[in-house]
């Protein structure tokens, strides 16, 4: 796996956009959980209402499978929306082999990046990384929450 800084003409937050959540270009048998309350998969995609966890504690994550390697640059983190609860903070991990993984680090490359979730129960909250990674998989973990963990999400990059 890879931290990469790009150079002009490269994946950025200029010519970036939305990899396949909304769109279906990845594909349900792609996005997995920790844990699951009855959801089906495919209701974590940012334009649909939204999945909640079955445990609520810090060990958990949903992570999406890109099947090679790709350059992500962000995230779109929305509330799950038939309900009102959303996620306050996460982490984004990735990494090349859904076991090892690395967190995408703050801007002065000195700790674990946490981003901000929805503040709200109608906002999708956008946040971009210091820098691109380049991986396989992308793996994002709550780190607070209200009463439930629930999410909805698009991941923001190149495919190239």
């Amino acid at each position: 796996m890879e931290l990469t800084t790009l150079i002009t003409g490269d994946c950025n937050t200029a010519n970036d956009g939305p990899m396949g959540m909304a769109s279906g270009l990845i594909p349900d048998n792609k996005i997995s959980v920790s844990s699951n309350n009855g959801f089906q998969i495919g209701s974590i995609r940012i334009n649909q209402n939204g999945l909640c966890f079955g445990n609520i504690d810090a060990n958990q994550w949903v992570q999406v499978d890109f099947g090679g390697k790709v350059y992500v640059t962000g995230v779109q983190c929305g509330p799950a929306s038939a309900n009102g609860v959303w996620i306050n903070e996460y982490k984004v991990l990735y990494g090349d082999d859904g076991v090892t993984w690395t967190a995408v680090q703050n801007a002065a490359g000195t700790a674990d990046a946490v981003f901000n979730g929805p503040p709200d129960r109608y906002t999708v909250e956008t946040s971009m990384f210091p820098t691109a990674v380049y991986a396989r998989y992308i793996r994002l973990q709550p780190t607070a929450w209200g009463r439930y963990i629930c999410m909805r999400f698009e991941l923001l990059g190149c495919r190239y």
